[in-house]
């Protein structure tokens, strides 16, 4: 066999390789498609499960005591929120739109710390509803270990 005969076979199965590479990657790639959207049905269908399993079923008293601070935290988050409305209305109805400036700048300080003030509140509920929620996740976690 010559030297260029063995180079040409040679050329052949790199070539017919890097092909079946090609083609294996292609198929590769499909199959994490396929998986990501598979794993996406497998999680939906999870949460419908978890919903089904709670129809119909009277709550439980950890649950019932999960709610109850959901709506104690809730509750707490009404008064700033309320005074952001009420200064996002006002703001609506002198028809200041955004960027624009005031021509009265102690008005526009007062405005200011009201407004960090609203924001100053919500913030320490934010933090108080993140603790809840921590807690609330350790509590369920600990209630589906008990199941």
């Amino acid at each position: 066999m010559s030297l260029k005969s063995s180079v040409k076979t040679l050329q052949g199965t790199v070539q017919a390789l890097q092909q079946a590479a090609h083609k294996a990657t292609g198929d590769l790639e499909h199959a994490r498609r396929t998986q990501g959207k598979q794993a996406t049905r497998f999680l939906r269908l999870l949460g419908m499960i978890e919903v089904l399993r709670g129809v119909d079923c009277p709550l439980q008293p950890e649950e019932v005591q999960l709610l109850q601070r959901l709506e104690q935290v809730e509750r707490s988050m009404a008064v700033p929120q309320r005074q952001l409305n009420e200064m996002n209305s006002a703001e609506m109805q002198v028809g200041i739109g955004v960027g624009e400036l005031q021509a009265n700048n102690q008005d526009n300080a007062q405005d200011l710390a009201a407004i960090f003030k609203a924001l100053a509140a919500q913030k320490e509920a934010l933090e108080h509803l993140s603790q809840t929620v921590k807690k609330d996740a350790r509590d369920v976690d600990i209630i589906k270990k008990s199941m």
